[in-house]
């Protein structure tokens, strides 16, 4: 599982470009469905930043869960 500090670092970044193979993707289509491909791109990005958020939440509830025990005794 990543840390808190290395997913921050990858959402500060943003949403990541089209890799080359992407590029290629969309260059080789029709240029009627290329619109279409990148909505389809951006959505998939949009997913990837929703999973690191949940990523976020999910270790900062750990680390409160385990600093509360680490008070509690």
């Amino acid at each position: 599982m990543q840390s808190v500090a290395e997913v921050s670092s990858i959402l500060t970044e943003g949403l990541r470009a089209n890799t080359s193979r992407e590029n290629e993707w969309l260059a080789s289509a029709p240029p009627e469905m290329q619109e279409h491909m990148r909505a389809q791109l951006l959505m998939q990005k949009e997913q990837e930043l929703m999973e690191q958020i949940q990523q976020i939440m999910k270790a900062k509830s750990e680390a409160t869960k385990t600093l509360e025990q680490n008070i509690a005794g």
